[in-house]
């Protein structure tokens, strides 16, 4: 579904759940609800959509194997797990926060794509409205996802109308220490070479922030 505002902005406001089956201490959820109560408060109608895309062409095909070991990237116990991973998930949006989750199969780049189709005007078209897209998710690290990171701001941004803007928010929540508050030189790039210098200064200058409260129906 979108988001229509009240201007001649629409919005649409996508949460995309990734290695983050949560809800509880999920900083980029809190994100998702926080941009869609933003809308609410300039007066505009507002949905949050959230999405999981078990992508079948990188980790969840039958035949997907690991470029390191060979091995099966997906087996039977991990597809069981995340299934019901997914539907529990599922379960907790739809009573915390009054939303369904939507589930697909497929290439991230692919799946988002078709689902910003449906409420986006393509470049090069004449857009009878201009449509406001915000896609948020936890920010990785590792090479495999960032690579699809940039497949899926490609494959958008091709897309998206020239009138029309596209807003791709990675949030870090899988940390015990933001990068912004370490206390190095260079922060992240300054990061000492042994583990102890490392938690000597952590601990003397840094807190560890408290777990995020999960979002409820009230915040949108």
């Amino acid at each position: 579904s979108c988001v229509t505002s009240k201007d001649d902005m629409r919005r649409l406001n996508i949460h995309w759940f990734r290695n983050d089956l949560r809800l509880h201490d999920n900083p980029a959820l809190c994100r998702s609800v926080d941009l869609s109560r933003h809308d609410l408060s300039d007066g505009e109608e507002s949905t949050l959509l959230p999405i999981y895309i078990f992508d079948t062409s990188r980790i969840y095909g039958s035949e997907i194997k690991s470029a390191v070991s060979g091995a099966i990237k997906c087996g039977a116990s991990r597809a069981k797990f995340t299934i019901e991973a997914v539907e529990d998930l599922r379960l907790s949006l739809e009573k915390r926060l009054g939303v369904c989750l939507l589930v697909a199969t497929g290439r991230p780049e692919d799946v988002l794509l078709e689902l910003v189709k449906q409420n986006v005007q393509p470049r090069g078209e004449q857009a009878e409205q201009d449509t406001s897209v915000n896609l948020v998710c936890q920010r990785e690290i590792c090479h495999e996802e960032l690579e699809v990171d940039k497949a899926v701001e490609a494959s958008l941004e091709g897309f998206i109308s020239d009138g029309s803007r596209f807003n791709f928010e990675k949030i870090w929540g899988s940390l015990l220490y933001e990068p912004c508050d370490l206390p190095f030189e260079g922060g992240i790039n300054g990061i000492p070479p042994t583990f102890n210098k490392f938690r000597r200064e952590v601990e003397a200058k840094c807190e560890v922030p408290m777990p995020l409260e999960a979002p409820s129906q009230t915040e949108l």
